[in-house]
């Protein structure tokens, strides 16, 4: 039976995308832990290094598949809720393929071109560097599936079929599992292996959600447009906070991996492979807001685009509700068990078990704060606020972890490790402060005296 995202229980509607979603990010997520835990295991402390200086291509073209893929079905979702019979929701579904298309493209010349002197960049050295190279030998040339896969999800969702979206990452997760140990170990192919692995699944799930435009609930169709660079303008702005929390990540990342150098020299080999580590269970935790933002967008959008206020502000509960727990489980794994997680992903050397819980333990404390930054920026995006997800995106993604990495080190060293926690902290009173504003002014429009 079709949904009905206007007249359906709203918390059925919630629950139901977002068990999908998660499920989704979930096993999204399970692309970079397999590898990691993989190669951990086949190259001892090199392979989580090596991974850890590659973070910055996935931010990147992850982030452009959001930036084309969330900033087109919003607007396709908000005009679908208004109804407006002159109007098309369909045009911003055809210009978002167009620019998702033409973005690819450039991205993957670029990227080709400039991979070598781009992974020197982000920290590669005599050691990682091969490792680095030798891991993206397959996937250098497929740049733009993994854009298209975060484009392909963002529609699938709007056009009321979340399931389609988790079956197509599960199968691509699962086959990425599988075929990591099949190359890396029986075929003895180490990070090559991996890397090939980690483009076949995306590729499987990328045709698993294609297969939607041949079925019969699908309503997405290519159509003539109109006013393109006003439309292409309005999607570049209304996606652009997811596109900038993703990317930035990836800046983030380089700024991280050349303090590690600059300040531990002696221990920089061990303090990489504990950064990579970190950086998936970042990633992870990310990944699941992610999918809470993504599982409650397409039910914003809508319901804010009919003028139906009081079940946004009821979506807005559930939404805190859910941020709420996956904090709670969050800091409770990484702060009580840092020396497991570790074991789990690469076969440790004793001044990685001595070091591991001094990193982990105070990096990971931002948990308390970051699913609800990240959930928020999608709230903002969906109720076409896209100056407060423009701001928080921009302190939080760049702005204030760049200043605290590069600064917090002059008092001590160590200090680096609690830049995260004091950037969600800073943009979560920021946050929060906006959400009081606008949750006031949906409470007038839903009361109106």
């Amino acid at each position: 039976m079709a949904l009905d995202l206007a007249k359906d229980d709203i918390h059925h509607l919630y629950t139901h995308f977002l068990w999908n979603a998660l499920g989704a990010a979930l096993v999204a997520s399970v692309f970079g832990v397999v590898d990691m835990a993989m190669m951990g295991h086949y190259q001892g402390p090199d392979g989580p290094a090596a991974l850890a200086i590659i973070s910055p291509f996935w931010n990147l073209v992850y982030s452009l598949g959001l930036l084309t893929g969330i900033g087109s079905s919003v607007l396709y979702a908000a005009l679908k809720g208004k109804e407006d019979k002159f109007s098309d929701p369909n045009e911003y579904f055809t210009l978002g393929l167009i620019l998702t298309s033409i973005i690819s493209v450039l991205e993957a010349i670029f990227l080709n071109i400039y991979l070598e002197p781009l992974l020197v960049f982000f920290g590669a050295e005599e050691v990682t560097l091969p490792l680095c190279l030798k891991y993206l030998t397959w996937i250098r040339w497929g740049f733009p599936v993994f854009t298209f896969s975060n484009f392909l999800a963002a529609f699938l969702r709007n056009d009321k079929v979340p399931g389609l979206a988790t079956a197509a990452v599960i199968a691509g997760g699962s086959f990425n599992i599988l075929f990591d140990y099949i190359f890396i170990f029986t075929c003895n192919m180490g990070m090559e292996g991996a890397g090939l692995a980690t483009i076949l699944g995306m590729c499987l799930g990328d045709g698993i959600m294609c297969s939607h435009f041949f079925s019969k609930s699908n309503s997405l169709r290519l159509v003539s447009f109109h006013s393109y660079f006003k439309k292409s303008s309005l999607i570049l702005l209304t996606g652009f906070s997811s596109f900038f929390a993703d990317a930035a990540m990836g800046i983030v990342n380089v700024a991280f991996n050349k303090q590690i150098l600059f300040l531990f020299p002696e221990s920089s080999d061990s303090y990489l492979a504990i950064y990579g580590v970190l950086l998936n269970i970042y990633v992870l935790m990310q990944c699941i807001s992610y999918g809470i933002g993504q599982a409650a967008q397409p039910l914003v959008s809508f319901n804010y685009g009919a003028s139906l206020f009081p079940r946004v502000r009821h979506l807005l509960h559930d939404l805190l509700i859910t941020i709420g727990v996956v904090s709670l489980l969050g800091l409770v794994l990484t702060e009580g068990l840092p020396s497991y997680i570790l074991k789990i992903f690469m076969t440790t050397t004793p001044e990685v078990e001595r070091l591991g819980p001094l990193v982990i333990r105070p990096f990971c404390s931002c948990f308390i704060l970051l699913p609800f930054n990240v959930v928020i920026c999608y709230y903002f995006q969906a109720i076409l606020k896209e100056k407060a997800a423009f701001v928080v995106s921009v302190l939080r993604g760049a702005v204030i972890p760049l200043i605290t990495i590069f600064s917090f080190p002059y008092l001590h060293s160590d200090l680096i490790w609690y830049a995260m926690v004091f950037t969600e902290i800073l943009t979560g009173i920021i946050s929060i402060s906006l959400l009081i504003v606008y949750t006031k002014k949906l409470e007038k429009q839903s009361n109106p005296i």
